[in-house]
C-alpha cells in the first residue's frame, strides 16, 4: 500500500524507494530483498492489471475473426464488449489503470496507451483485410491508425471523466455508436469501390 500511495502521488519517476521505505516502516535492504529495484516494484504493482488489458483485447480480436457478415462485423469491430470490459477493469482496478496510463513515465510501461491502441490497430488491420482484402483504397495504413487511435482515445476519454461506473459504461456505448456508423459509411465506401 505504500508503494502503490508513493507511485499514485509521485509518479513513477519522482517516487522514492527511500520514501516507500520510511512510510512502510522497513529498510531498504527488505524492500530489496523482495524487489530488484524500483522498476520491478512498479512492475509488480501494474503488470497483472496490463496483461489483462492485453487479454480483453485479444479475446475480442478472436470474436472478429469468427464473425460472417458485415452487421457482426460492425459489432465486434468497434466493440461496445471490449469498450466495457476495459471498463469495467479500470473501476475493479482504478490505481493501477491511473498508474499504467498517467504516471509510469520513466518505467517500462511508460507507453502503455500506445501499446494498447497497437493492440487494437493490429485486430483493425486484421479484421479489414480478413473482410476487404489487401486490395484497399480507404482502409489505408494510416486510416486504420486513426481508427485505433480513436477508439483507443474515446476508452481513455471515458475513464478520465471519473464518472460512475454506470455513467461511463453508457458513455463508452455512445462513443462506439459514433465510431461503427463513420465506419459503416468508409465500409461500403470501399466495397464499392472493390466491385
Amino acid at each position: 500500500d505504500c508503494a502503490r500511495a508513493e507511485f499514485l502521488e509521485y509518479g513513477y519517476q519522482k517516487a522514492s524507494l527511500r520514501r516507500i521505505c520510511k512510510n512502510a516502516n522497513m529498510t531498504t535492504g527488505a524492500v530489496y530483498f523482495f524487489f530488484k529495484d524500483k522498476a520491478d516494484l512498479f512492475d509488480e504493482l501494474v503488470k497483472d492489471v496490463a496483461q489483462c488489458a492485453k487479454d480483453i483485447i485479444n479475446e475480442t480480436a478472436s470474436l472478429e475473426v469468427q464473425s460472417n457478415n458485415e452487421t457482426q462485423l460492425l459489432e465486434t469491430l468497434f466493440s461496445v464488449k471490449l469498450g466495457k470490459d476495459l471498463i469495467n477493469l479500470y473501476f475493479d482496478h482504478p490505481d493501477q489503470v491511473k498508474l499504467l496510463f498517467n504516471l509510469s513515465e520513466g518505467s517500462h510501461f511508460e507507453n502503455f496507451n500506445e501499446i494498447l491502441q497497437g493492440y487494437i490497430e493490429k485486430r483493425i488491420r486484421t479484421l479489414v483485410e480478413l473482410k476487404i482484402g489487401k486490395d484497399k483504397t480507404i482502409f489505408t495504413d494510416e486510416m486504420i491508425g486513426w481508427l485505433a487511435h480513436a477508439e483507443t482515445d474515446g476508452f481513455l476519454y471515458a475513464i478520465h471523466l471519473h464518472s460512475t461506473r454506470e455513467q461511463t459504461l453508457n458513455m463508452i456505448e455512445s462513443i462506439i455508436a459514433y465510431l461503427i456508423a463513420g465506419f459503416n459509411r468508409l465500409y461500403r465506401e470501399e466495397l464499392e469501390n472493390n466491385s
